[in-house]
């Protein structure tokens, strides 16, 4: 006979399994609603956010993380993911957000600090290009205003050359 204590390890790692197998299978919907079933919710987020993550629903996966941030502010995967997922889908102020989360963080983790600096470059970079995107539209707004106002006057100029009608 198995104990109640093993029992339940055995029971939320088959549960854990469950996931697992049905995403390995190309089954995103399944194992959606396996990782919702899930009892413990920490577990429940970070396997909503793998299964959103592999199924391609980068957008969804990034949401997902947020939503298990709020419940947990300093767990490093979904730091990670997160951070990951903003910069993949060029979000710049979400991604600053996450790198600042993730300096706070305390941890022993030694791969930590590597995880951080891409984090603050991809940060650094999206909002250069959000900069640079900011001042081509400008410039391409003026432009496109300058030959608007050179073909406006060059329409008056021919009107006034025009002989009069009788």
């Amino acid at each position: 006979p198995v104990s109640g204590g093993v029992a339940a390890l055995l029971s939320l790692a088959l549960a854990a399994q469950a996931p697992a197998e049905l995403l390995a299978e190309g089954r995103p919907g399944p194992a959606l609603l396996a990782a919702e079933a899930l009892p413990v919710p920490l577990d429940r987020a970070r396997w909503r956010l793998r299964v959103l993550h592999q199924a391609g629903w980068l957008d969804l996966a990034l949401e997902e993380a947020r939503a298990g941030l709020v419940a947990h502010p300093s767990d490093g995967y979904l730091l990670d993911q997160a951070g990951w997922l903003a910069a993949s889908l060029g979000f710049p102020e979400a991604s600053s957000e996450i790198a600042g989360r993730m300096v706070a963080r305390e941890t022993r983790d030694a791969s930590w600090p590597t995880k951080i600096a891409r984090q603050q470059a991809d940060a650094e970079r999206l909002a250069r290009e959000a900069r640079l995107l900011t001042s081509s539209l400008l410039r391409a707004r003026l432009a496109c205003g300058a030959v608007l106002a050179l073909v406006g006057a060059g329409l008056m100029g021919a009107r006034q050359r025009l002989p009069a009608r009788a």
